[in-house]
């Protein structure tokens, strides 16, 4: 028995390389679409900003150029300050020059003598001198005190004399303590004024080359140009059309449509045998000869 219903075959899917080739031509369309929309002149007091089309791709593709033009006014800034930094440049490779023999010679610190240190000796000359211009005092305390002992009857050897002396003797050994203290200290200023009056004649040894390098930094920093400043061009998107998504929607809208029409053939036909075994059964029972 044949096979029932009929309609045709089935709609070919879509072609994924001319479903592919016709969405990258969409997207390529937006995109120039995109930038041609967002590509807007401006004019401005500053200067002005214009696009023109300077050619195509290979593919096609426009491709476009950007031109940034000044005022007079803005011009004429430029111009001065291009030709000031022309010359801050010209009189900078010059100054190098002049840097570059000087700083060929080292700074000899050995003409400034051997760096200062702390000195012990002047520590100890300056404790001998605080003893000495003090001692004839101290001699006089000790003989008041022996004459003032004596006169109360305190001699030599009894606990009193042992311990008026013994306080006496704290007393110097506290006067030693302070010479050793101000010499120590003395000595630490005269190391300081030695150590600064040397950094002060490196500083001074290099100031000829501190001044010069100074003055090649200001020359290379000289003022720069500024552009005109453009407002931002708002941006506008394009979105490409989605030619995936419509060939799928086609394609499955055919298929419905063909497996509707299947459906619909399959359906009749079976409605039409049907009616045909119907009317066998009648004619078979009005007497019609059998042949089975």
């Amino acid at each position: 028995m044949g096979r029932k219903g009929g309609g045709g075959s089935a709609p070919p899917p879509p072609d994924p390389a001319a479903t592919a080739r016709a969405q990258a031509q969409a997207n390529r369309e937006a995109a120039i679409a995109q930038a041609q929309i967002n590509m807007v002149n401006q004019v401005t007091p500053f200067g002005n900003l214009e696009y023109t089309q300077r050619g195509t791709a290979p593919d096609g593709t426009p491709q476009y150029t950007a031109t940034q033009t000044l005022s007079p006014q803005q011009q004429a800034i430029a111009d001065q300050n291009q030709a000031a930094a022309l010359a801050y440049g010209e009189t900078g490779n010059q100054l190098m020059g002049r840097i570059r023999n000087m700083v060929a010679t080292p700074v000899d610190l050995a003409t400034l003598g051997t760096a200062p240190t702390y000195d012990a000796a002047f520590r100890d000359t300056t404790r001998q001198n605080i003893i000495n211009r003090l001692n004839p005092t101290w001699d006089q305390r000790r003989a008041a005190l022996e004459t003032q002992l004596a006169n109360q009857g305190i001699t030599q050897g009894s606990t009193a004399y042992s311990n008026a002396m013994a306080d006496f003797n704290r007393g110097f050994n506290d006067f030693l303590l302070g010479a050793d203290l101000q010499s120590g200290q003395e000595a630490g200023a005269e190391y300081g004024r030695q150590y600064g009056a040397r950094q002060n004649a490196i500083n001074e040894a290099y100031l000829p080359r501190t001044q010069e390098l100074n003055t090649l930094a200001a020359l290379m920093s000289g003022s720069q140009m500024q552009g005109p400043q453009f407002v931002n061009t708002p941006q506008t998107g394009v979105q490409p059309a989605d030619v995936t998504g419509a060939t799928a929607l086609q394609y499955q809208g055919q298929l419905a449509n063909w497996q509707a029409n299947q459906q619909a053939n399959n359906a009749m036909m079976g409605g039409l045998f049907g009616l045909g075994g119907s009317a066998l059964g009648g004619w078979a029972g009005a007497g019609f000869p059998k042949f089975w």
